[in-house]
């Protein structure tokens, strides 16, 4: 009887092993296919997409990837919030009721500064409500006339590069506003003048030096009688700064000195002095009213 059973679970165990293995869950297929779909490492698989294992559900733009949830221009970009054109750089139509006398400031603190002998400079403070600035110019005293239009209200800085060394020129600025399709102007006549006269002020270009270099011949020693020292011929040259004389009074500082005192020396006047054979270099410095200096180098050669 024993022998029967065991017989027949022999038997039953063999029947089952040879049964089909059973496919994996549909649940878990499912989950296999997601982690494919989802993961960011992947490459996306369009192949899998057109395949029996894809299921729509498991990849949905609106459920992971939705604009109006996670970018949504409203939300985080939205010009009306954060970069109102109205508000930072066009004026809104309903800025100025209707009926209203519509009047733009002159603009303040304007000044002129000679810059070189063929450009004056001009700054001023900008006009908020300002859309440009118009420049005028006269000239030795003369009717002031038009020079140039700005159409950047972010101007504040004008260089006037027409101009001569030996004039006067005086300068106003009027700012208009560009409203509705008409042009206010502030009050001429409210505008502030700045003045420069090119021929009472010096610039560093205007300054220059007599010559770049020296030669000095140092005269033959004669034979004297012993004891008696020897008489020599000093040897000089000058050398001088040069700038306009009507414009001297900007000149605050001028100095010499030489890198060799052993071949040649210069005093405070610029006159070098010849010492020994050799070669060196005076260094002139020459500084101005307005702060600037420059440094002249002149090459001197004793022989």
């Amino acid at each position: 009887m024993i022998r029967k059973g065991i017989a027949s679970f022999l038997v039953g165990a063999m029947m089952l092993s040879m049964l089909p293995v059973e496919k994996v869950d549909a649940a878990e297929e499912k989950d296999v296919a997601r982690l494919m779909a989802y993961d960011e490492y992947a490459d996306y698989d369009d192949d899998f997409e057109d395949s029996d294992e894809f299921d729509d559900e498991d990849y949905d733009d609106d459920e992971w990837y939705d604009d109006d949830e996670w970018y949504d221009d409203d939300e985080w970009y939205d010009d009306d919030e954060w970069y109102d054109d109205d508000e930072y750089y066009e004026y809104d139509e309903d800025l100025y009721e209707d009926g209203e006398e519509i009047e733009v400031a002159p603009p303040c603190c304007l000044e002129a500064e000679k810059v070189s002998k063929k450009a004056i400079n001009l700054t001023w403070e900008m006009v908020e409500e300002a859309s440009g600035y118009e420049i005028y110019r006269s000239e030795n005293g003369g009717t002031f006339e038009f020079l140039e239009q700005l159409d950047d209200v972010e101007w504040e800085e004008y260089t006037d590069d027409t101009v001569s060394n030996n004039k006067k020129y005086s300068y106003l600025i009027v700012a208009y506003l560009d409203y509705n399709d008409e042009i206010y102007y502030s009050d001429q006549e409210d505008s502030e003048i700045a003045t420069v006269d090119m021929n009472k002020i010096l610039t560093i270009d205007e300054v220059s030096i007599s010559t770049k270099s020296v030669t000095m011949k140092l005269p033959k020693v004669k034979n004297t009688k012993k004891g008696k020292k020897a008489k020599t011929k000093t040897v000089t040259k000058m050398v001088s700064v040069k700038y306009p004389s009507a414009k001297k009074s900007s000149i605050k500082k001028i100095t010499y000195m030489s890198d060799n005192k052993k071949i040649a020396k210069v005093d405070a006047k610029g006159k070098i002095t010849a010492v020994k054979k050799g070669k060196t270099n005076v260094k002139v410095t020459v500084k101005i009213s307005n702060g600037d200096s420059k440094t002249f180098k002149i090459a001197v050669k004793v022989k």
